[in-house]
């Protein structure tokens, strides 16, 4: 596992994602300049998967599960810009965990609530 590699995606490629998919919520913040910048860390996160499936290896680790919806979320920000970024292995790694059955398994598609809809209970984990 990769203890340093979850900081940065929590510290530096979170401050650029925030910036980049949440433009106005930060004062004088140019959304393209963050999407640069957080792109430049996922070139980092691509030289990685070069050399192995996983961040730090053949298996799935902690450092995956911690960035991957990092990821998701900078590349759904705009998907047909991502689609064409030169980061081929991110975007299998990407797509691999995003079709897994532990994510399938997290990630439900509920109807949003209305007023006057039943009660809706979540069975626990």
């Amino acid at each position: 596992d990769d203890r340093e590699l979850i900081e940065s995606n929590d510290g530096a490629f979170k401050y650029h994602l925030d910036r980049y998919k949440y433009p106005t919520r930060y004062d004088i913040c140019d959304a393209r300049e963050h999407r640069e910048a957080g792109l430049q860390i996922l070139q980092s996160l691509e030289m990685r998967l070069r050399n192995h499936p996983q961040l730090c290896g053949d298996h799935r680790t902690m450092a995956d599960i911690a960035v991957m919806p990092f990821v998701r979320q900078f590349a759904h920000t705009d998907r047909a810009w991502f689609a064409q970024q030169n980061v081929p292995e991110l975007q299998k790694w990407l797509g691999g965990h995003k079709d897994s059955e532990l994510f399938k398994r997290i990630m439900l598609k509920h109807k949003p609530w209305q007023e006057n809809d039943d009660i809706t209970l979540f069975p626990e984990a």
